[in-house]
């Protein structure tokens, strides 16, 4: 049994994740986060028999996977499909379903405890295979957590597991949030006019990164008024255009001095026009100055 905390304060005790009996053996165990399960895997090829589990699983697929799935809903009808790599597969609680792997693949699966989605809403309770794209568009932070689990699919369990665990319970909450969204309509997909206007967005800040984001000019690059434009623009993105260019320059520059780069060449490569503006960049987004992202070793020797 697993204590966790919720959110009247009160420590409730929640049933141990199994994976099915008669899969082939794991090599990482299913890490406990707050109300999530974290499994991160590189399988072999592997058949997970028929079974349910008491929470909302999402597994999603990487690179060349290709995954047979197979569930069973509630009224007795069956499904099939195909999962493949940049899909996901999201299995409400209780509902019996199978999996076979048929090509090594990277896997991560999150089992989240229905208790704990009671602030998102309520949720449409149906199985669906879909791909990421939209979900992504809708928290971007969704793609940077599965990239960050993904690097602990090939370890053993061990030191890094709180790491597992942490990154496992703040995916799971950005993406029922976004299934949410996109289930009631709160958000629309990328189509047509958004997806111009998210483009363009994109291109300009990639080739012009000094420079302010014209939403005059490129709203009538797309025919709509600047208006329009952003409202499109923070329907999908959640922001303006011109503070979504400034993340973006405040991720390149974490990029940067995270990797090593002195705020001198930070500041070059980063596109700031100096150590002023980009330090006022990262307190922004950030809440640190630049020093604050810098390993240990590049502090010391830019002192």
């Amino acid at each position: 049994m697993s204590i966790i905390h919720d959110n009247k304060n009160h420590f409730r005790v929640t049933p141990l994740l199994n994976l099915p009996i008669g899969a082939r053996p794991f090599r990482r165990k299913p890490l406990c986060g707050l109300g999530v399960w974290v499994f991160v895997e590189r399988l072999m090829p592997n058949k997970w028999p028929r079974h349910s589990h008491d929470h909302w699983q999402i597994t999603f697929a990487f690179g060349a996977a290709a995954c047979d799935v197979k569930w069973w809903t509630p009224s007795g009808h069956t499904f099939k499909r195909r999962l493949g790599g940049g899909d996901f597969w999201i299995v409400p609680p209780g509902w019996m379903h199978s999996v076979q792997w048929r090509v090594k693949a990277d896997v991560i699966s999150i089992y989240i405890d229905p208790m704990q989605m009671e602030h998102v809403g309520e949720l449409r309770q149906d199985a669906v295979v879909d791909g990421l794209a939209n979900y992504v568009s809708v928290r971007p932070i969704i793609a940077e957590q599965l990239a960050y689990l993904l690097s602990f699919g090939s370890m053993p369990n061990g030191k890094s597991d709180w790491r597992v665990a942490c990154a496992g319970s703040s995916l799971a909450a950005a993406f029922m949030e976004a299934h949410h969204m996109l289930g009631k309509g709160t958000i629309k997909p990328i189509v047509g006019l958004t997806a111009a206007i998210v483009h363009e967005v994109k291109r300009f800040v990639t080739e012009q990164p000094r420079e302010r984001v014209p939403v005059a000019e490129l709203a009538r690059s797309v025919g709509t008024s600047p208006r329009n434009f952003r409202r499109n623009f923070r329907m999908v993105m959640g922001e303006s255009p011109q503070k979504w260019a400034l993340r973006q320059k405040a991720h390149r520059a974490k990029q940067l001095l995270q990797s090593g780069h002195s705020i001198k060449e930070t500041v070059l490569k980063g596109v700031f026009s100096d150590s002023r503006h980009l330090n006022r960049m990262l307190r922004a987004v950030y809440n640190v100055p630049a020093r604050a992202l810098q390993p240990h070793s590049i502090r010391r020797s830019e002192c």
